[in-house]
């Protein structure tokens, strides 16, 4: 016996977005539709051996780059946080570091998947996932500085 409402004026319309605006960045999501990447060719799976904190830890079987792993997302197989993700803020050195902690504590053997994360850039785009055709952005638009930029500005702009 109980309901919501919500009471919209006129203007709401006008904040309603009809189409993608356009961004230098890809605005799809890695894997999804759009991109058409398929993650399982950029997913490893590792064991914890070391445990810094519930956000921090080490996985010495993950040799990868530093940075293959950032932005992307682990998704726990086994230990207290199985069937939980969350995503990667930082990978360096065999050193995983979480956006946020995990609800549960993480310990050393707990096995998880890490798919490689994207920085939406059209570089890491061709280079790491070789989808440029997919790339959802417009890397060549100019920025605000060109667009603002005046008879005395436009120097410095022309040297950098």
């Amino acid at each position: 016996g109980q309901f919501i409402a919500e009471v919209r004026g006129l203007a709401q319309k006008l904040s309603q977005n009809i189409v993608d605006l356009y961004s230098p960045t890809c605005r799809a999501v890695s894997g999804d539709g759009r991109c058409k990447v398929n993650l399982a060719g950029f997913t490893a799976s590792g064991a914890v051996d070391t445990v810094t904190s519930r956000q921090v830890f080490i996985s010495a079987s993950m040799t990868q780059a530093a940075g293959y792993f950032s932005g992307g997302e682990v998704e726990w197989l086994t230990g207290a946080n199985a069937g939980r993700r969350m995503e990667i803020k930082e990978f360096s050195n065999t050193q995983f570091t979480l956006v946020l902690p995990m609800p549960n504590n993480i310990a050393a053997g707990d096995i998880f998947n890490a798919v490689a994360g994207c920085d939406k850039t059209l570089e890491t785009c061709v280079a790491k996932f070789n989808n440029a055709v997919n790339f959802r952005g417009e890397p060549h638009v100019p920025g605000m500085d060109k667009m603002l930029a005046t008879a005395a500005t436009a120097n410095d702009l022309q040297q950098s």
